[in-house]
């Protein structure tokens, strides 16, 4: 695959997390689907999800470049980047935003 800027999407629910990567074309490159686990510690999902999102952009060519990441939450707020204790997960508040980041930054 050639060179590419990609954007990786993330859709968190209840029962399953989906993952997406698209390209700045818009092109579809790769899509898989996790358990959220929702019983489950936000520190016990995120190594799973970052598991995940490492094996599809490793499929990409080493030189392309993430863009960003985007992700919708149950509670989610897009301006502060916290996930404000969803009723469907049992993570509290947790700023969703700061630990992707301290990953992929």
């Amino acid at each position: 695959m050639e060179n590419r800027k990609f954007v990786v999407g993330i859709d968190i629910g209840g029962t399953n997390t989906v993952i997406g990567i698209i390209d700045e074309n818009r092109e579809y490159l790769f899509e898989d689907t996790i358990s959220t686990n929702s019983r489950e510690s936000i520190d016990a999902f995120l190594p799973r999800l970052f598991t995940k999102i490492d094996e599809l952009t490793n499929k990409l060519e080493l030189s392309s470049e993430l863009l960003g990441i985007g992700i919708a939450a149950p509670c989610g707020n897009y301006f502060s980047g916290i996930i404000d204790d969803p009723s469907n997960l049992s993570w509290g508040k947790v700023n969703i935003t700061e630990l992707v980041k301290d990953r992929y930054e």
